[in-house]
């Protein structure tokens, strides 16, 4: 079999797709918590049944956390229809993406969507919004324009800054409107419903 790029792409996704983890890995005892008692910060995270944070042990034990801003960078100026914003996000590996999925749906319901932070995103970050871009069927993605209104010039509600994107374009070789991190990601809450119900979900002080 001849190794052509888009095999080679197939063989990595499902290599990586192996690795993350769902909703049956959580053990015994771990949550997902959504936390919602800080003014401009929606905090999601692993969490013990008291719904304190889950402390790094091993990179085999759920650990994580994302972090959510209320607005995006200079929303006045430059809304990203009206998004929620990843501020900082950190887990071990695997139990990453399923934090997005839950922190995607939050938005959702509680905004336009969910946009990466517009101006600093890690590889590993770039690699889970590429994920959603390119692979995932049950995310909506929306494109967002640039600062000048270059896509859509009558419409300044999906003006973004696209500072992290322009940067992604100089690493990755694509440009700035293809690049995951110009888009704004919704999902139906199916990850949050099924945590609900089977008993993995933390809401004491978020109401959903």
């Amino acid at each position: 079999m001849k190794l052509t790029e888009s095999i080679l792409k197939r063989l990595i996704n499902e290599v990586l797709q192996e690795g993350m983890k769902t909703i049956a890995d959580l053990p015994e005892g771990v949550f997902i918590k959504i936390d919602g008692d800080l003014e401009d910060v929606i905090d999601i995270y692993y969490a013990d049944s008291n719904g304190r944070p889950m402390k790094y042990e091993n990179d085999s034990k759920p650990y994580g956390s994302i972090s959510l801003d209320l607005e995006v960078q200079l929303a006045d100026e430059f809304p990203c229809l009206h998004a929620l914003m990843v501020a900082y996000s950190d887990a071990t590996q695997g139990w990453g993406p399923l934090l997005y999925d839950v922190a995607i749906e939050v938005a959702t319901m509680k905004a336009g969507g969910l946009v990466s932070d517009r101006s600093i995103v890690s590889k590993y970050a770039y690699n889970v919004w590429d994920k959603y871009n390119s692979q995932r069927g049950d995310v909506e993605k929306l494109q967002l324009d640039d600062e000048d209104g270059t896509l859509t010039p009558d419409d300044r509600d999906d003006d973004c800054l696209q500072n992290i994107s322009r940067e992604y374009e100089d690493r990755v070789g694509i440009s700035w409107e293809e690049s995951p991190l110009s888009k704004l990601y919704r999902k139906e809450p199916t990850t949050i419903n099924e945590l609900f119900s089977s008993g993995k979900l933390l809401t004491q002080d978020f109401n959903l």
